[in-house]
């Protein structure tokens, strides 16, 4: 009896396990074919694909707005060096250099840390707690009075940048089937180039202090977003979730 259980139990675990590493909804057909190369036969129609676009669309919304961050220095420094009337900050050569390059200093620091921050908290909540930074970095933009204000927030958004690495590869690494993985990684590149574009057209529109309040409502949708995306399985069964990890493999 007992060793029936435990065969029982173990078909059960093979069968899950099964359904997480090939990127398959569970189901008979997964649970019955025999051990081999033949349960990594994808579903490749759209009813499979459509969840998996939209998680990695709402991760890109964080992509979106890291790329807000590297375009926005170009409508910054224009802006400081020559004030125009009411503009209370007027920054020498010397200062402005350092609005071009801290941001892309701190990102290794960033990306150092990444993988030390997405490990205990998920790769769904380690997006999440990477937009505070952003958040914090937009208003102090906005309320920059000396040049200070200015380099605490490049200091946070590529602090931020680089913590963003580790979550967003692993979190679409993760969710995606073998075929789709690769064309939907590379939306990531073309998001940061759509976020540097934002910032050339929201800057011939509006003042550089208005695109940094506007640039918060992108982050704070990118916040809500996350919420409705699941966990990676990968990482709940890392964190012996099993429980949850099965629910997310049940077919719809």
């Amino acid at each position: 009896m007992l060793l029936a259980w435990s065969l029982l139990q173990s078909a059960t675990v093979n069968c899950f396990k099964r359904s997480v590493y090939s990127m398959r909804p569970l189901d008979k057909e997964l649970c019955e074919t025999e051990p081999g190369d033949r349960y990594y036969n994808y579903r490749k129609d759209f009813r499979t694909a459509l969840p998996q676009i939209i998680a990695v669309s709402v991760k890109n919304l964080l992509i979106l707005g890291y790329g807000m961050t590297l375009g926005f220095p170009t409508i910054l420094i224009p802006a400081v060096s020559q004030p125009q009337d009411g503009e209370i900050l007027h920054l020498n050569n010397t200062q402005v250099s350092w609005i071009s390059s801290i941001n892309l200093i701190v990102v290794p620091l960033g990306c150092a840390l990444s993988g030390v921050v997405t490990s205990p908290l998920g790769r769904r909540r380690a997006m999440q707690a990477v937009n505070l930074p952003f958040i914090i970095a937009w208003l102090l933009f906005y309320y920059s009075k000396t040049a200070v204000y200015l380099y605490a927030a490049l200091f946070l958004t590529g602090l931020a940048g680089g913590l963003l690495e580790a979550p967003v590869l692993t979190y679409v690494a993760e969710i995606t089937q073998p075929h789709l993985r690769g064309s939907l990684s590379a939306t990531s590149s073309m998001c940061v180039i759509l976020g540097v574009f934002t910032q050339f057209l929201f800057g011939t529109l509006m003042n550089w202090r208005t695109v940094a309040l506007v640039n918060i409502s992108f982050t704070i949708v990118a916040v809500i977003a996350l919420f409705f995306i699941p966990e990676s399985p990968h990482w709940l069964i890392s964190r012996n979730r099993d429980d949850d990890a099965y629910k997310l493999q049940e077919p719809c």
